[in-house]
């Protein structure tokens, strides 16, 4: 066995290489001779291309027998390419609480053609001018690491060409947050991938930022990469050819280039995350509160059947006192199989478990499609509107880093109300409140209704009508008969 080792040129004139025998009628490709007395072997018999065996130089006996298949082509180039494109894992709008580091607003994949590649610049832009109010800076991590590896900020991006407007909207003002990484921060090895997390530092308060203001980044498809004017998206050097990438000339062609929004040598594409909400205070957690065990006999009369517990987040955003979370309506979904309750005013309440003594009348209609209010017995499936809690002596704060139970009261006149016997059962439940595509409250059949409405306060109120929450459902005790 032996190997073939070439130089290649620093500047080449081709773009591919591959060797192979001189098989010419007249040429001797391999000589060799006996080891113990020098007698040269005389003869080649050759499978050419592959296919059956023919004499060498006519030939007609052979002491060396040549059996090949076709060499490994290379392709050579300068320098490799870096295809940075969105994350195929998808990310959630997220509820991003000041003074703090929010969860991930973007995700980008990288990947090294060729060979590694050292990025040295990254730019993301913010989708208005009022995020830098709410953003400090952003902090980038490369997937399954606790630490981030490089800080990208308005002030890093010095004097280099950065998008300040935004020609996909209507020439809006926009603010480029930059990374630069001249230390190897982020090499992506060659032909491997290299997902990055972009995660923003949110202002507080007192820093300037706002409640209720969008935060949304994206990277720029269009501004070109050159080191002289520090333009460019992103911007890359080989790590072994030591030469920086050029911008994606868009002819279909890998040349050592940086393609955005694609994974393959093609245009250009828009790489944009989805749409966030700057928060001051914020609710964490929703949980069953009940002491009764699922199972429980169903009880008779007015009584406690759905108990909740909300906590907030604890934080330093403390201008015109600490923001708390204050929740001004809740939707009860009541599922009553075979029970029937009171539907009429007065017989559901909501209630502060610190004090049952000021209670708040809510509202039941039916859950089907046409959502009508319904008084009397009522039974199945039901949703329970307990509104204008903020307004109402009941109190529904919710400080940082404290919770707030909630209690739903309902009549049950029947345990039982199947007249073969058929089993019963009662659970409360929350639903309908988890996605930022819920931007109205109430009982309406429509996918932007929530159940959840809450205020962002300290002096002024802001209006949420949703919550960032893992779970579509948060359940009650289900109590059986």
């Amino acid at each position: 066995m032996f190997e073939v080792h070439a130089d290649i040129a620093s500047t080449l004139t081709g773009n591919d290489l591959q060797l192979r025998f001189d098989t010419g009628s007249t040429v001797t490709f391999l000589e060799a001779e006996e080891l113990d007395d020098g007698s040269t072997l005389s003869g080649i018999k050759y499978n050419k291309n592959g296919g059956s065996y023919t004499f060498i130089n006519s030939a007609t006996s052979a002491d060396v027998i040549v059996s090949v298949v076709d060499s490994q082509p290379w392709t050579l180039v300068n320098q490799g390419n870096l295809f940075v494109s969105q994350s195929t894992t998808p990310l959630r709008s997220r509820q991003l609480l000041g003074g703090e580091l929010g969860e991930p607003v973007l995700r980008l994949q990288f990947r090294a053609q060729h060979e590694a590649v050292d990025v040295t610049d990254i730019q993301l832009t913010a989708s208005g001018s009022t995020t830098s109010n709410e953003v400090d800076r952003l902090e980038l991590f490369k997937d399954g690491e606790a630490q981030p590896f490089a800080l990208a900020t308005i002030g890093g991006c010095g004097s280099d060409d950065v998008l300040t407007v935004n020609p996909g909207a209507a020439a809006a003002a926009v603010k480029t947050f930059c990374a630069n990484m001249e230390s190897r921060q982020l090499v992506v090895p060659e032909g491997e991938e290299v997902d990055i997390l972009v995660r923003p530092r949110v202002k507080t308060d007192t820093q300037g930022a706002v409640s209720g203001q969008v935060v949304q980044f994206f990277m720029d498809n269009q501004n070109v990469a050159d080191e002289a004017t520090g333009s460019g998206a992103v911007r890359a050097r080989g790590d072994e050819s030591s030469n920086n990438l050029s911008a994606n000339d868009e002819d279909t062609s890998g040349e050592g280039e940086v393609f955005i929004g694609t994974d393959s040598e093609t245009t250009n594409g828009y790489i944009a995350g989805a749409k966030n909400i700057a928060v001051m205070s914020k609710i964490v957690s929703i949980t069953n509160a009940s002491d009764d065990p699922n199972g429980s006999a169903i009880p008779i009369g007015l009584s406690d059947i759905g108990k909740f517990k909300f906590t907030g987040a604890n934080h330093t955003n403390s201008k015109n006192g600490n923001n708390a979370s204050i929740l001004s309506g809740i939707i009860f979904n009541v599922n009553a199989t075979n029970v029937a309750l009171n539907a009429s005013a007065g017989n559901f309440r909501v209630y502060n478990a610190e004090d049952a003594t000021n209670t708040s009348n809510c509202t039941v209609y039916r859950n089907d499609s046409n959502r009508l209010a319904t008084t009397g017995t009522a039974s199945g499936s039901l949703l329970v509107d307990c509104n204008g809690l903020y307004a109402a002596s009941t109190v529904t704060d919710i400080n940082p880093g404290a919770s707030l139970t909630l209690v739903l009261q309902g009549n049950v006149t029947d345990q039982n109300s199947s007249s073969v016997g058929a089993p019963s059962t009662l659970q409360v439940s929350l639903q309908d409140f988890d996605s930022t595509s819920r931007y109205l409250y109430g009982i309406e059949n429509r996918t932007y209704y929530s159940h959840i409405e809450w205020e962002d306060t300290d002096t002024s109120d802001t209006e949420f009508r949703w919550i960032e929450y893992p779970t579509t459902v948060v359940k009650s005790t289900s109590y059986a008969g």
